[in-house]
C-alpha cells in the first residue's frame, strides 16, 4: 500500500531525473560535435517530451483525514473547550474536561455538553453549601458564605424580625447581634431553641445549594450552546484527505476488477526547471 501523493511524487521525481540524465547526454554530445569537423555543421540532437500521460491502475484502500489535518483539528477543539471551561463559575475536574474534549471531536449537541457539566455543577453547589460557615451566636445564626464578603444573619425563631443586611466580617455581624439580641447576659438557648437552630441551619444549607446550583446550571446552558456552535464550525471546515491506494500489480491481481480504478496523470514536462537569468 502507498499514499497517492507518494506515488505521484515518485513519478514527478523520476520524470525530473530522466530530464536531467537526458541533458547530461546532450552535454557530452556537444563536446563530440564540436571536435568533429563534419558533425559541427549539424544541429545537436535533443529529444524533448513535451506532454506525458500516465494511466495508473489503483485500488483505493481507505480515505481519511490526513494525520496533520486531524492534529490541527484536535488542537482547535481542545482550544475552544479549554476557553469555554475557563468561563465556568466553578473549577472543573480534568477528567470531565477530557470527556468533553472527546465529545467535541464528534461535534456534539449542546444538550450532551450540558448534561456532562451539570453533574459537576451540582456537586460543586453541594460542596459550596457545606463549606459555608454557620454558627449560633446568642439567639441568631451567623452565616458566612464567602470570607469577609458575604456575611448575614438568619433568625431561627419568630421572636426576632430581621431586616435583610450583609456584613463584611463576622465581627461586624456579631456586634449587630449584640444590639438586637433578646438574651440577657449569661442566658443560654433552651433545648427547644437549639433544636430549632440546628433545623434552620440545615434548611439554610439546602437553600444555598439550590440557589448556587440554579446559578451554575444557567451559566452552563449558555456556555454549552456557545461551545457546541464553535465545535460545529470546526467540524464544517474542509479537511485535507489522505488516500491510501494499491498500485503494485502483484497487489492488484487479488482485488476484484470492479474495485480497480484508473488515475490519469497528464504532465507538461517541457521546461520543468526555470531558466537562469543572465
Amino acid at each position: 500500500m502507498a499514499d497517492l501523493r507518494d506515488v505521484v511524487g515518485a513519478i514527478l521525481r523520476d520524470v525530473t531525473e530522466a530530464r536531467g540524465q537526458a541533458d547530461l547526454a546532450v552535454r557530452d554530445l556537444v563536446s563530440s560535435y564540436a571536435k568533429d569537423p563534419i558533425l559541427r555543421a549539424f544541429t545537436i540532437p535533443r529529444t524533448e517530451i513535451r506532454d506525458l500521460k500516465i494511466d495508473l491502475k489503483v485500488a483505493v484502500r481507505s480515505v481519511d483525514d490526513s494525520p496533520d489535518d486531524r492534529a490541527r483539528k484536535e488542537q482547535r477543539v481542545r482550544d475552544v473547550v479549554r476557553s469555554s471551561i475557563a468561563s465556568l463559575p466553578f473549577p472543573l475536574d480534568p477528567k470531565i474536561e477530557q470527556s468533553i474534549f472527546k465529545m467535541g471531536l464528534l461535534s456534539t449537541a449542546p444538550e450532551s455538553i450540558e448534561k456532562e457539566l451539570s453533574v459537576a455543577a451540582r456537586s460543586e453547589a453541594l460542596r459550596f453549601a457545606e463549606s459555608a460557615k454557620m454558627e449560633v451566636y446568642k439567639d441568631l445564626i451567623v452565616v458566612e458564605e464567602r470570607k469577609d464578603t458575604d456575611v448575614r444573619l438568619v433568625a431561627f425563631s419568630t421572636d426576632i424580625q430581621l431586616t435583610p443586611r450583609k456584613f463584611t466580617t463576622l465581627r461586624d455581624a456579631r456586634a449587630h447581634v449584640d444590639t438586637i439580641s433578646k438574651l440577657r447576659a449569661g442566658q443560654t438557648l433552651t433545648p427547644q431553641q437549639t433544636k430549632l437552630a440546628e433545623a434552620r441551619m440545615k434548611d439554610e444549607r439546602m437553600q444555598i445549594q439550590n440557589r448556587v446550583s440554579t446559578e451554575f446550571l444557567l451559566s452552563i446552558k449558555q456556555i454549552s450552546e456557545a461551545l457546541s456552535a464553535k465545535l460545529a464550525a470546526i467540524a464544517a471546515q474542509p479537511s485535507e484527505k489522505r488516500m491510501v491506494i494499491d498500485v503494485v500489480a502483484e497487489d492488484l491481481k487479488d482485488i476484484p476488477q470492479h474495485m480497480i480504478s484508473t488515475v490519469t496523470i497528464s504532465l507538461d514536462v517541457n521546461n520543468i526547471l526555470p531558466q537562469e537569468e543572465e
